[in-house]
């Protein structure tokens, strides 16, 4: 089961832990990517449908780099500091 550690092998339950938190990060992380870069073409498209240059769709863009960024840093902070425990 994800989550239980083995008290006789702490650094290999550890690994195990964090490469199954990993593998499941990485796989949302690519759908949230796929959702948002739809979501960002339907944007450039209504943009210039409307009269609008489509490079006005940079700003969310970047917003949601940084946000993005920032969200993994901090789950990345919250993980060292269980590991720490």
């Amino acid at each position: 089961m994800p989550g239980t550690l083995n008290k006789e092998h702490p650094d290999d339950s550890l690994k195990t832990l964090y490469q199954t938190y990993a593998t499941q990060g990485q796989k949302i992380e690519q759908q949230t990517e796929i959702d948002f870069q739809t979501l960002y073409q339907e944007l450039k498209l209504e943009l210039v449908q409307n009269g609008y240059p489509e490079d006005e769709a940079e700003e969310f863009k970047q917003i949601y780099e940084q946000q993005k960024e920032e969200r993994k840093s901090e789950i990345l902070k919250q993980a060292l500091s269980l590991v720490r425990e």
